[in-house]
């Protein structure tokens, strides 16, 4: 059996005007906004899966490398640093099917 191949694609995640924003530069059209921090999150990898396919005309499955929880976790750690407006970066890792 023969093994997909993998890449990984990363996002850039912004908190703009109270809505949870990403885009990417690795899969260029990736905007997903909600003011629900869950359903953002939870959008990208149908989103990203979408793209890629009419993009690159290949199939996929998209999976986050952090959970949704572990995102928020890290989000806070952040903002207690008193860092500016929230700039974050995440991965997805995509799997092509054979």
């Amino acid at each position: 059996m023969r093994e997909a191949k993998a890449a990984t694609v990363r996002t850039q995640y912004r908190f703009v005007d109270g809505y949870h924003v990403f885009t990417s530069e690795d899969v260029r059209g990736l905007y997903v906004a909600s003011k629900d921090a869950r359903e953002a999150f939870d959008s990208l990898c149908p989103v990203l899966e979408q793209l890629i396919n009419l993009k690159l005309k290949v199939r996929c499955e998209v999976e986050p490398a952090m959970s949704f929880d572990q995102f928020m976790d890290y989000l806070e750690s952040r903002r207690s640093m008193s860092e500016p407006p929230i700039l974050a970066e995440r991965e997805f890792i995509v799997r092509f099917a054979p």
